[in-house]
């Protein structure tokens, strides 16, 4: 078996297993302070992706390879800049589409979202202060290291999570807070 099919296996494994435990755990708030707890039901391997924040590639060939495993999720987002009616410039090594208009704006507004990444591409309500902006490029370098397999990870772990909970959107948050603050850095998980 290859090495992205054994990853493909993973990432399917890992959803499966979040969807049968979700149906055990008890009902939570789905936004609020509590949010980026970790919850005592949770598998250990989800604890630790909720605590993934991972760097920029360093060498040219590791960002190449970066840039071509996010390509596919990268393409979607271009599609859908194209739909928002906004033109994406580069910043901060991302393509940043704001404002968000059209049906997809309007998509963004009816369900509380500031923005969404896909690959290289962030689609913004509005132009990203610093603090969504560090938030959507931990998930750009999340797309790199998970290219085409976070389309399965993401949605397969939503039902279980919701947003505010999400593994993904935790360790955003953990990322973000670490870039605007060296004392609040995303590390490791608590022992």
């Amino acid at each position: 078996m290859s090495a992205a099919r054994r990853a493909a296996a993973a990432a399917l494994a890992l959803a499966a297993a979040g969807a049968l435990l979700g149906r055990r755990r008890a009902a939570g708030p789905r936004v609020g302070p509590d949010a980026d707890t970790d919850p005592p039901w949770e598998p250990r391997a989800l604890t630790a992706l909720s605590w993934w924040v991972p760097p920029p590639p360093r060498r040219p060939a590791t960002r190449a390879l970066a840039c071509a495993w996010a390509a596919p999720l990268s393409a979607l987002g271009m599609v859908l800049a194209a739909v928002s009616a906004t033109v994406p410039r580069r910043q901060a090594g991302a393509l940043v589409a704001a404002p968000a208009r059209g049906a997809f704006g309007l998509a963004f507004t009816r369900r509380g979202f500031r923005a969404v990444t896909l690959g290289h591409v962030i689609i913004a309500r509005q132009p990203p202060d610093a603090r969504l902006l560090a938030h959507e490029l931990v998930h750009v370098r999340q797309g790199e290291r998970l290219g085409p397999l976070m389309v399965l990870l993401y949605p397969g772990l939503m039902p279980v999570y919701g947003y505010a909970r999400h593994p993904l959107e935790r360790a955003a948050r953990r990322g973000a807070r670490g870039a605007s603050s060296p004392s609040h850095a995303a590390s490791s998980p608590p022992a």
